[in-house]
């Protein structure tokens, strides 16, 4: 059995090897706004973001920050595939109430 041809009238080819490269370029505002918020990382590979800050709420103003990017290039965040780690050195108490 075999598929037939078609023709890619945009974007890239699934599975080409260009596409984690132009993925990148195509986010790289992203990592322009460091300048607003400095002690952050975004690393971004295929298409994957990673986020990674000092501080939980430095986090969400850095994903806030990435979710309006990604609406302005149309995109959006599945967040069936959204994850988050805490990592501390000293042990994080919750109140209860």
């Amino acid at each position: 059995m075999s598929s037939y041809a078609f023709v890619v009238k945009f974007g890239v080819r699934q599975g080409s090897v260009l596409s984690p490269f132009l993925f990148a370029v195509y986010l790289d505002d992203i990592w322009d706004n460091r300048q607003i918020i400095p002690s952050y990382y975004v690393i971004i590979y295929a298409d994957d973001i990673l986020l990674i800050s000092s501080s939980i709420c430095e986090l969400q103003r850095i994903f806030d920050i990435c979710e309006r990017e990604l609406m302005w290039l149309d995109m959006v965040i599945n967040v069936k595939n959204l994850a988050a780690c805490v990592l501390a050195r000293e042990t994080i108490t919750q109140s209860v109430i």
